[in-house]
């Protein structure tokens, strides 16, 4: 834990460093003159460096073509980029398995999906459904986990898989009750097809397999209890049942035995990238008295789950009272931040760090909610991309946008006053790609930083967590996953927890206990070699 604090600290004081290139936007380079939050020393040497060292610049691959006779680097330059690349996570943008794309453009976990679970899923997607789900599963019998919760399951592709290719019965909880229609139809499409596969593939094992998908929606403030709510038992859409097809030991006429008490579930939660609060909210739920293990994947902001994104059959029957405690004693846990989403860790939050601070200044907040209705004017006057923009003088392709605006063009007298009044912004074109290029530099620190305050927060509760590098980067960029086991009294899950983890897992989180530590530790590297 002390290794991903210092990691975080390091980060932050960098990222603070950055923070008036980190906070601009490109396109507000000329209006709020961001070319000087550059240090001045850097300006000349970077505006020198061709595209294509810039480009080197960002990889961090080997050192960048400076070409003869350019301005010498500032060792602030040089530290400050050594320390962006020196910073990342391991393995957060290189790629570690080459053979993951074939030469067709598609995913070698294609092969390992069956065909009725790959319909209409493309290879990014394939990718990342096989390898959280082969995660999952380890880590969810490892935890001794009796079922999966896909939070955010859209239409059910990955609680689809969890059910079939892994035996789990699962949930799936959507906030868009269309992808639940959606998610129940092809259940219905695929059942008969996968039920012959199942007895053919394991005769002799238990044969049922349920996937409920549920309409839900988890706002920030949920409580565990309620969601323990919202996935009790209820509608089932079993894939296959091993009593299908013999004839029923009780009379059709007597009413069926009541089911014998069953002890409290222990869920594994799950979220593929997703957006927004959900993924904070998720973490927030595993409190001492629910017996929920999260299971967390990245995060990623254009995706279709809800929220940070969920859907899947109905379930009703959940009683709504707060969930056994497992006999866990009530001891007083860290405060919860007054805020969802980032930081959730005392350690960041200590330190005021906050992403869109900027957004105080009502100035700044009106200016973004501006942008909204904009968008939404320019989609219904069907305005898009211009064609082969990059080709086009300036004068023409503002001609194109204003014809696809439906707004008069303009006279050749205006057309010269734009004209004049742009061209010394439009020779600046070489300092919006620099400035560009330094913001995307500092993104895969905040990615990391993000994350490493998630594997904080869920030590700082006492939780046994680690940050995986799960997918490979040139199919799903933001290809770590934080996960996590929440400790019950009387179940020694950590070593189980542990020895299920990837060699490749960057950074273990025990929850403060050094004994713990030390054991997690050695596991770890006993893995490695």
């Amino acid at each position: 834990m002390e290794d991903a604090r210092r990691r975080a600290e390091r980060l932050e004081a960098l990222l603070r460093f950055a923070r008036p290139i980190a906070s601009g936007l490109v396109k507000e380079f000329f209006t709020d003159g961001l070319w000087e939050a550059v240090p001045a020393s850097w300006r000349e040497p970077l505006e020198a460096l061709p595209l294509r060292s810039l480009a080197e610049l960002l990889s961090g691959r080997g050192s960048v073509d400076v070409p003869p006779g350019s301005p010498a680097w500032p060792l602030s330059l040089l530290a400050f980029v050594a320390a962006c690349h020196a910073e990342r996570l391991p393995g957060q943008l290189e790629t570690a398995t080459p053979a993951s794309a074939v030469a067709n453009g598609r995913c070698a976990e294609e092969a390992l999906l069956d065909k009725q679970l790959r319909r209409a899923v493309n290879p990014k997607k394939m990718h990342e459904i096989v390898r959280l789900g082969a995660l999952a599963d380890r880590l969810g019998r490892a935890a001794g986990c009796d079922e999966m919760v896909d939070v955010g399951s859209g239409q059910g592709y990955l609680s689809r898989a969890l059910a079939f290719e892994h035996s789990w019965t699962t949930v799936g909880v959507e906030a868009v009750s269309s992808n639940v229609v959606a998610a129940r139809k092809i259940d219905d499409a695929v059942r008969p097809k996968l039920r012959s596969q199942l007895e053919a593939r394991q005769p002799l094992a238990p044969l049922r397999r349920t996937i409920v998908h549920v309409a839900a929606w988890i706002p920030p403030g949920m409580s565990p209890s309620e969601l323990r709510a919202i996935i009790a038992p209820g509608e089932q859409c079993v894939l296959c049942d091993e009593a299908e097809g013999e004839e029923a030991a009780t009379p059709p006429s007597s009413p069926p035995p009541p089911p014998p008490p069953q002890p409290p579930q222990r869920s594994a939660l799950l979220g593929l990238h997703t957006c927004g609060d959900l993924a904070a909210t998720l973490l927030r739920l595993t409190t001492p008295l629910t017996p929920l293990t999260p299971l967390d994947a990245p995060d990623e902001p254009a995706t279709r789950k809800a929220a940070p994104g969920p859907a899947g059959g109905e379930r009703g029957t959940g009683a709504a009272e707060p969930a056994p405690s497992d006999g866990m004693p009530e001891a007083p846990s860290p405060p919860l931040p007054p805020e969802p989403g980032f930081p959730l860790s005392a350690l960041l939050s200590s330190r005021g760090v906050r992403m869109g601070a900027q957004i105080a200044d009502s100035r700044d907040g009106l200016r973004g909610a501006y942008a909204a209705p904009e968008y939404s004017w320019l989609k219904r006057a069907k305005c898009g991309a211009v064609k082969n923009a990059a080709s086009l003088p300036f004068c023409e392709y503002v001609r194109q946008c204003l014809r696809q605006a439906g707004v008069a063009p303009l006279s050749e007298a205006e057309e010269a006053e734009v004209g004049s009044e742009l061209a010394p912004l439009l020779g600046q074109w070489r300092r919006v790609v620099v400035f560009f290029a330094l913001r995307a530099l500092l993104a895969p620190l905040w990615e990391a930083l993000l994350l490493l305050d998630r594997l904080l927060f869920l030590g700082e509760r006492g939780h046994l967590a680690a940050l995986v590098p799960l997918f490979d980067p040139a199919l799903s960029p933001r290809n770590y996953a934080v996960v996590g086991v929440r400790r019950l009294p009387g179940a020694d899950t950590d070593a189980a927890f542990v020895a299920a983890l990837p060699p490749e897992a960057v950074a273990i989180c025990d929850g403060g206990d050094p004994a713990r530590a030390e054991h997690g530790a050695a596991q770890q590297v006993k893995r490695q070699t």
